[in-house]
């Protein structure tokens, strides 16, 4: 090692010496900054690749899907969409087990995998004779708990063929997304897998997926693209790849962008404080090896390795640390979604080493190419200002004030927002019943073939009737409620008016012509009836709820007891007892309407004895609602099935309940294909994961905000007396008391802070908008942030409360 590094590295030896309180000060902060940095913005990657690792498990990474395409319309879509990728999957037709219809496909296992066709056990097909089914169907099949490979026979064409069963897929078909309007006779996905091949009835669905996997750009892919160049009747598209992939995360990914700017903005602006303090402190020095011999580029050199040393220290400190630490830590509180951490943490080494380099280097150039910084080393550098007027504000603190309070608010807003409250838990189950209604002269057809819950699928429920409880929306296809012409009351009258149906506009000869043929058909029974609502809200309660519901609203009808009627409780909105009412209790209502399509319709209707009458608010109920046990319902022609089933399950449920309830209902939902599962359970899982990244979020924010306000409020205090002694001694030798001065530097603290505040109520008006935020959290933010100003500014006073006016000029000069 040569003279020349030997003497530098005594050099920075005696100045850190020199400075160690400062160094110290210094090296904290950035120690935890870095460590901040790295942990919370891996922490973010590594949830944000977990998330979006589970999005391709559970929907697939495919974009879309379209069956029983033809060469010539898939080469047509290949030249239109050249950017995308193409796979293939076929659907042999259906096959039926205890007369259920179960549609049956092939395709390899890598396809599989493409469609979220996760193997849970077994393995894939690779015979003709073998099958691998959803998960569902092994209740149905009755083997459950019987081995793999087993034998079954399915009926297929009339015959029943033996199947070798050597695997079981996930229940895809409860969370695939399908969306179409033309009836189909097979599903869109197959919910048995064969290894049938090169078949004659094989029909073939083309895949479309992404070149490269871009969870951002699906959306606009799917909608911009793909939907502007294909007009196949049937398309299912996959939305849920952008909205759990990157919607869902879209904060997060923000969070991971900004966090790190922010916290390094806020060290850059402490670690500028703290190289104005240093510079000062030891202007002295620098002038002695100036007499010694070193020239100012040489002492800026050597100045610029020790702010290098303290900062690239930091960083590999930061990062230990964040290893041991954050591992630790997020191992245990995040579970499965800590497994990226370590990769995530060394990318984002990797990135803030690059920028950090980049800044050291511009901030060599500019050191030492730039004239004005060696007067920060010369000796009189902050002696020669002799003029000096009281500021009313200090931008600087202004600043750090603002950013410091805006963060401190921001911790209180996730809080608030990821809250996770212990609650019921909710299952809501939608099936695919969302087929378009033909309006025809006061009616809508409702058309047939829409796929809607048996209420055999609810059986399953009943042993877990003392922990859950269930209520049911009917499927009755565009069911009305059916008034004699001759007997429409003021209350059906005005509500008639109020809720008008839509018509159509016939004044096309065309579309006149197929209502007037439509009408006919079923003319002769509707034009004696007055139809009230295009489809009334029919509300099933199994036999438990309805009691429940019966004794709730104190109705004391016997008809609701024997059962041997079917009765029903009518829900009128805002409704008063009038005279001569078109539905009163112990009357009959009717119910119906018109099915069928737009070539052949057909009416149907159908009475229900009126157990009682109930008023409802209009804010509760948006319309008419007819309730009903689930006997009645069975026995119902107009009811066919359920279109929603909501259950409620008690938060003190076992968990082995709570696990069995969660399976049926991924059974029952997985029978319906392209209906909607939605989970309090799974949003409560959702919510306390989003309420540990937060916490952590929102605490190493609170933490790094005060750690920066003391340093920049303490060095910026000393920087403003140093620099201003001598005009400060002036003042005093003038008479103004230490006092006096001391509430003119106050004066121009509490400008700046009350600034700072309104700055923050500006701001923070339009970055939290949704009013979870108390008073008393905003008034925390901001006395957390001045309270520790105003305790540093306490201190400085009592610190330089005994100086001397004669020391204060002295050392000016």
């Amino acid at each position: 090692m040569n003279k020349k590094i030997k003497k530098q590295i005594k050099l920075i030896g005696v100045l850190i010496g020199n400075e160690k309180k400062l160094m110290l000060c210094s090296f904290v902060s950035v120690i935890v900054g870095f460590t901040f940095m790295f942990m919370v913005s891996s922490l973010s990657g590594t949830i944000i690749k977990t998330k979006q690792d589970n999005t391709v498990n559970k929907y697939g990474k495919f974009l879309m899907v379209l069956p029983d395409i033809d060469n010539e319309s898939e080469k047509e879509i290949k030249q239109k969409c050249g950017d995308f990728k193409y796979e293939h999957f076929g659907v042999v037709g259906n096959v039926e087990y205890a007369n259920k219809k179960i549609t049956i496909g092939t395709m390899t296992e890598d396809m599989g995998a493409t469609l979220a066709f996760k193997l849970i056990k077994g393995k894939w097909v690779k015979g003709s004779d073998q099958i691998v089914v959803e998960e569902y169907l092994l209740k149905l099949f009755g083997k459950e708990n019987t081995q793999l490979p087993f034998d079954i026979k399915l009926k297929k064409d009339g015959r029943f063929i033996n199947y070798k069963v050597t695997g079981v897929i996930s229940n895809y078909s409860s969370v695939i997304s399908t969306s179409y309007d033309k009836e189909l006779e097979t599903k869109v996905y197959p919910s048995i897998i064969c290894g049938q091949k090169n078949d004659k009835d094989v029909k073939n669905s083309l895949v479309i997926l992404q070149k490269k996997l871009d969870f951002k750009k699906a959306k606009s892919d799917i909608e911009n693209v793909l939907f502007q160049n294909i007009s196949e009747e049937v398309i299912c598209a996959n939305e849920k790849l952008h909205w759990h992939g990157y919607s869902d995360n879209e904060d997060m990914i923000n969070i991971n962008i900004w966090y790190p700017i922010l916290l390094g903005i806020m060290l850059l602006l402490e670690q500028a404080v703290v190289i104005r303090a240093f510079v000062i402190r030891n202007q002295n020095t620098f002038h002695l090896f100036q007499v010694l011999g070193m020239t100012t580029k040489e002492i800026k050199r050597l100045f610029f390795y020790i702010m290098q040393i303290f900062i690239w220290f930091g960083v590999l400190t930061g990062y230990i640390l964040s290893v041991i630490i954050g591992n630790t830590y997020i191992s245990n509180v995040f579970g499965e979604y800590g497994r990226y951490y370590l990769s995530s943490l060394n990318n984002n080494v990797l990135i803030m080493m690059i920028v950090f380099a980049v800044i050291s280097i511009y901030s060599y150039f500019i050191l030492m190419g730039t004239e004005q910084h060696s007067r920060l080393f010369s000796n009189n550098n902050f002696r020669k200002h002799r003029k000096y007027k009281f500021r009313k504000i200090d931008i600087s603190i202004i600043v750090v004030q603002t950013v410091c309070i805006f963060f401190a608010i921001a911790s209180f807003y996730f809080m608030n927002t990821f809250s996770c409250k212990s609650e019921n838990i909710e299952y809501y189950l939608c099936s695919k019943s969302d087929a378009s209604a033909y309006p025809l002269r006061g009616y809508y057809i409702g058309t047939d073939g829409e796929e809607y819950f048996g209420f055999d699928v609810l059986n399953v429920f009943d042993k877990y009737k003392d922990k859950i409880s269930m209520s049911i929306e009917a499927e009755t296809k565009q069911c009305s409620i059916l008034l004699d012409k001759n007997n429409v009351d003021e209350y059906f009258k005005n509500y008639i008016k109020e809720n008008r149906l839509y018509s159509l506009d016939e004044s096309d000869a065309e579309t006149k012509e197929k209502n007037n043929r439509l009408w006919k058909q079923v003319s002769v029974k509707t034009e004696k009836y007055k139809p009230v609502s295009d489809n009334v809200l029919v509300t099933v309660l199994r036999e438990k709820e309805f009691k429940d519901f019966v004794k709730k609203k104190e109705i004391k009808n016997p008809c609701f007891e024997n059962n041997k009627s079917k009765s029903c409780i009518v829900i009128l909105p805002d409704y008063k007892e009038i005279a001569n009412p078109s539905i009163k209790e112990n009357g009959m209502i009717r119910l119906g309407g018109i099915r069928g399509d737009e070539k052949k319709v057909r009416f149907y209707s159908e009475k229900f004895n009126v157990g009682a009458v109930l008023s409802g608010s209009s804010e509760e109920y948006n319309g008419i609602e007819i309730v009903m046990d689930e006997k009645t319902a069975i026995k119902s022609r107009t009811v066919l099935g359920c279109n929603t089933i909501t259950i409620e399950m008690k938060k003190d449920a076992p968990l082995f309940i709570q696990k069995e309830v969660d399976k049926n209902v991924m059974f029952t939902m997985a029978s319906i294909q392209g209906g909607l599962l939605d989970s309090s359970e799974n949003r409560e899982s959702d919510d306390k994961l989003m309420a540990a990244y937060t916490s952590v979020l929102s605490n190493t924010i609170l933490l790094f905000c005060a750690i920066i306000i003391c340093i920049y409020i303490n060095l910026s205090i000393y920087i403003d007396w140093e620099k201003h002694r001598y005009e400060y001694g002036v003042l005093r030798s003038f008479g103004m008391s230490y006092a006096q001065l001391q509430r003119k530097v106050f004066f121009r603290y509490s400008s700046s802070i009350l600034f700072a505040c309104a700055l923050n109520m500006f701001l923070g008006k339009y970055a939290f908008t949704n009013g979870t935020l108390t008073s008393r959290q905003i008034i925390v933010s901001v006395g957390l942030t001045v309270g520790i100003t105003y305790v540093c500014r306490l201190i400085s006073y009592y610190r330089k409360k005994d100086e001397t006016v004669s020391r204060m000029l002295s050392e000016g000069e």
